[in-house]
């Protein structure tokens, strides 16, 4: 908003849709892609080679949201940019540090680096435990793929990503509500997501694993959320 430059939305990772908005929309400034690379609503993967490769072809930045994604995936654990290949000179990373890096504030990385100064030394030591010790990322989506395994075979549907985000979508505020608060009341820190957040008729569980809880956490917890769910005669779909 401040930078008073023009908006221009584009379909949730259409990359097709985005080269025609950018041969059809004029621009006499700067041009820059906003998108993110991991959606924590859904738990879906943005496109970013072809999202890299069109902004290339245009002549726009690309600036890559990498909140549920730096800590996680890359083989240094900086995020899903490197995951997918790409330079990270030619493109903006925004980095905030309260999901897997465990500290305050963000850094923005690219040709230049920006960290906050007072929040400089937590974020070193977090950015150096992620690229030294991958065995926390690889717990973490060990963690995921044994849930949503879970889950299935206590009768749910959910989606095939393979992601820290798990949704459950139930469709009615109210009983989103319900089941969220239910959950709360015994101890697990689970967030109704309803409209405008996400569509209308798709309220949901968001529920973002860390690497820190075990199996017997998430049993307990599966249990607990088909508790829920039956008794506020909720049924889960795949998102």
């Amino acid at each position: 908003r401040l930078s008073r430059a023009r908006k221009v939305v584009f379909p949730h990772s259409d990359v097709g849709a985005l080269d025609q908005l950018m041969a059809s929309v004029s621009c006499a400034g700067l041009r820059f892609v906003v998108v993110e690379s991991l959606y924590s609503m859904d738990g879906d993967v943005g496109p970013l080679a072809e999202f890299d490769a069109l902004c290339r072809r245009r002549g726009a930045l690309l600036i890559v949201d990498e909140a549920h994604a730096v800590g996680v995936f890359g083989a240094r654990g900086s995020g899903l940019i490197e995951a997918a290949g790409l330079d990270p000179t030619s493109c903006v990373s925004v980095n905030p540090a309260g999901k897997a890096l465990g500290a305050s504030g963000a850094f923005v990385a690219g040709p230049a680096r920006l960290p906050p100064p007072s929040l400089a030394g937590a974020l070193d030591a977090s950015l150096t435990i992620v690229g030294e010790e991958p065995v926390r990322r690889e717990r973490l989506l060990a963690r995921a793929t044994y849930f949503r395994s879970r889950l299935r075979r206590l009768g749910l549907s959910v989606s095939d990503e393979v992601t820290q985000i798990v949704p459950v979508i139930i469709g009615d505020n109210l009983r989103a509500v319900a089941v969220a608060d239910q959950l709360q009341a015994e101890g697990f820190d689970v967030r109704a997501i309803r409209p405008p957040a996400v569509p209308v008729g798709t309220a949901r569980l968001r529920i973002s694993l860390n690497a820190a809880l075990t199996e017997g956490t998430l049993d307990r917890f599966s249990d607990a959320l088909v508790a829920a769910l039956t008794g506020h005669q909720c049924f889960a779909v795949s998102s």
